[in-house]
């Protein structure tokens, strides 16, 4: 058994390796390192694909597209809506808002989605309030984190440390069973970023200007569009109007981009190609100052007027700008704009990208796109209204007056009624959660809240592959004994010091792993070592369990081992050292809860 064991542990070390190095995708590197546990007889074919049938892995996809659907339906941006009118201009209640409901929202209703819905809701508050989003962002992310915490469904972790504990020992947790831990770890995230976040993150304003609140002004600045969009008018004693717009070559001789002509106030993205100039037309184009003032000095009847924020006409009329966010995960990565055909789908036209910090304003639509990258998106307001950015990408800034479709919206209230019904059934135990949230999933799809189509692409095939893949190797832990030898390591070294100080290292393990791990990984890796460290013990297992379960949902030392502190990176211009200072206070605070109130809450001599 020795031997199986090694094995085991020399699979999950490389396995972790490449979860860290990021050179494989997370789910390839777990489905390597299964089907290696399984070609080496450390695990039988049967508990290798166990994981695909987990009830994890179903209530994750089944929630999923509950969220989606309440998310479409505009609850959610009607709560953040609300909150932003209530915020004011008040750092304090902007810091609430900017916490508490997220918190709340994420312990029912997916993290991602409820952090990626209050990024725009949040800078728009920072922009008019004059503040530093820094201030907001990373906080949001951390408390909504803190959040998932308070009931079973609110993170895919919670449910595979549930899973584990069920197979393990025959017992399970109540639906809000853990909610009192929950509910102190929001109060001690939220009192604890309303007396630091001033303090430790950086006053970094992204934007610079007059501050006015207009988005459009808000983008043009933080894209530098000063330096690289034009607009030339057409005047009415032009000797162009009645000529081709063709005719200007000027991509073929000046090197620049026709983004849109503007006539009577309405943009026109897609121009037939035999459109010609009227008296009045302005031309927005993109390209180098030299090349804009090329065309300027060679054509006669063309008046350069500079960048379009002196006059606003970027959006005006039937136009606007909207940006997108390539989120963790995106079937988008690695492809660039034009190998997914995005002005063909979307009747919109990619302008810029941001990624690391500075705008990218030429190749746009040929620079293969990474996590984390931010697309400015222009296009006629009927299409930026319609625009759906799932599954490839996620909203940013959002059209202005962005709302869901009207049909959905109507079908809001009993979105939340099957959503309501779906926690009732499940926290009174009425089924199983996997069955009521699968009959949640099945009824929005029905009703027309959410269909078919769109259902599929909102659930992170990745993620639960990551999962299915990495829960059997908490059985290959245990049934050769792996974990059971690192508990007896533990217990041996630390048991004089009583089950307190082991489940603190299984906790302190578990809340290091995180912070480079996904941690449902996190979850199947610590829980048989948690419960058989609880065994060698004689304690109640349910205490390592929620030790265990804390421990990985706070993932806040680095912005890689959850994708919530990740979105916010690039909107709060964060750098590591930035997660670093702001998250080592609530890592040790994390800890300190677990140390008082779970044995408190779980005794460990409990029978």
């Amino acid at each position: 058994m020795e031997v199986e064991a090694t094995i085991v542990w020399l699979v999950l070390g490389g396995v972790v390796i490449l979860f860290i190095s990021d050179r494989v995708r997370p789910d390839a590197a777990a489905l390597g390192g299964l089907l290696t546990l399984v070609l080496t007889g450390s695990l039988n074919p049967g508990d290798a694909l166990a994981g695909f049938s987990s009830p994890a892995v179903i209530t994750i996809a089944s929630l999923l597209v509950l969220g989606a659907a309440i998310e479409r339906s505009g609850v959610v941006r009607w709560i953040a809506d609300g909150l932003h009118r209530l915020a004011g201009k008040s750092q304090s209640r902007m810091l609430l808002a900017a916490t508490l409901a997220p918190a709340l929202l994420s312990g029912v209703i997916n993290i991602i989605a409820t952090v990626s819905v209050f990024i725009p809701v949040l800078l728009r508050l920072a922009l008019k309030a004059h503040q530093s989003p820094a201030h907001l962002l990373l906080p949001m992310a951390c408390v909504a984190m803190a959040g998932a915490n308070l009931t079973l469904i609110g993170a895919s972790h919670n449910l595979v440390v549930n899973d584990i504990l069920r197979q393990r020992t025959g017992d399970s947790f109540g639906f809000f069973e853990f909610a009192p831990v929950g509910l102190v770890m929001i109060v001690i995230a939220t009192v604890y970023s309303l007396t630091t976040a001033r303090w430790l993150l950086p006053a970094r304003d992204l934007e610079s200007g007059d501050g006015q609140s207009d988005q459009t002004r808000e983008l043009i600045r933080r894209y530098a569009f000063s330096e690289r969009v034009w607009e030339l008018e057409v005047p009415p004693d032009s000797p162009l109007v009645g000529s081709e717009v063709n005719s200007l070559r000027l991509t073929e001789d000046y090197g620049l981009s026709l983004i849109s002509l503007i006539r009577a106030n309405q943009h026109h993205l897609h121009l037939d190609p035999a459109s010609v100039f009227a008296a009045g037309d302005v031309l927005l184009l993109g390209g180098r100052r030299e090349c804009v003032e090329a065309l300027s000095e060679s054509v006669d009847g063309l008046d350069l007027h500079g960048a379009p924020a002196y006059r606003d006409d970027f959006s005006a009329g039937s136009a606007e700008l909207i940006e997108v966010l390539v989120p963790p995960h995106s079937p988008a990565i690695g492809q660039s704009l034009s190998d997914l055909d995005l002005r063909a789908r979307s009747g919109l036209t990619a302008i810029a990208l941001w990624r690391d910090g500075a705008p990218r304003r030429t190749g746009v639509a040929t620079t293969p796109l990474r996590a984390g990258d931010a697309i400015l998106l222009y296009g006629d307001k009927r299409y930026t209204r319609g625009f759906e950015p799932q599954p490839d990408f996620m909203w940013l800034r959002p059209p202005r007056k962005s709302a869901a479709p009207a049909k959905v919206r109507r079908l809001a209230p009993w979105t939340v009624l099957i959503f309501l019904l779906v926690i009732a059934a499940a926290a009174l135990d009425w089924f199983p959660i996997a069955v009521t949230a699968l009959a949640g999933a099945l009824a929005v799809t029905l009703i027309g809240a959410l269909d078919a189509d769109r259902a599929y692409t909102r659930i992170d095939w990745s993620t639960l592959v990551l999962i299915a893949a990495m829960l059997p190797f908490a059985t290959a832990l245990n049934i050769t004994g792996a974990s059971a030898d690192l508990a007896t390591w533990l217990t041996d070294g630390l048991g004089h010091w009583g089950p307190l100080a082991v489940m603190m290292a299984v906790a302190g393990t578990a809340l290091v792993l995180t912070q480079a791990l996904h941690n449902a990984a996190v979850a199947a890796v610590m829980m048989p070592v948690a419960l058989d460290a609880a065994a060698q013990l004689a304690v109640n297992p349910k205490t390592f369990a929620v030790a265990v379960l804390v421990a990985a949902s706070m993932s806040v030392l680095l912005p890689a081992g959850h994708p919530a502190p990740l979105l916010v990176r690039d909107s709060g211009g964060y750098r590591s050292s930035d997660y670093l200072r702001f998250g080592s206070g609530m890592a040790v605070l994390t800890l300190l809860v677990i140390a008082t109130m779970v044995p408190m809450l779980w005794p460990f001599d409990a029978g």
